[in-house]
């Protein structure tokens, strides 16, 4: 018979992976490529400038510096344009 000891081990035990988990999986947001202080035009939405982008794979995955800034990691290379002006590549 299982008693409550076990069960409380058990339910602990599980909390504590799926937070590790969930720890771990932030790393792969990171960004591969952070493109900041850019005068940015996005050519998108209502406010069409920004002023930083972050790359993740072959896809633009922030906008914006705040953004860029909240997924920048260690492995993530920055690259400062000294307040060039970016547009979208086709």
């Amino acid at each position: 018979m299982i008693d409550r000891r076990t069960i409380l081990a058990v339910s602990a035990g599980t909390a504590v992976t799926a937070i590790s988990r969930e720890a771990f999986a932030g790393s792969d947001d990171q960004l591969d490529t952070a493109w900041i202080n850019a005068r940015v035009w996005t050519g998108a939405g209502p406010d069409t400038r920004t002023d930083a982008i972050g790359v993740k794979g072959d896809r633009i995955a922030a906008i914006g510096a705040d953004a860029v800034r909240a997924l920048t990691g260690k492995r993530t290379r920055v690259i400062d344009l000294q307040g060039a002006f970016v547009t979208p590549g086709f």
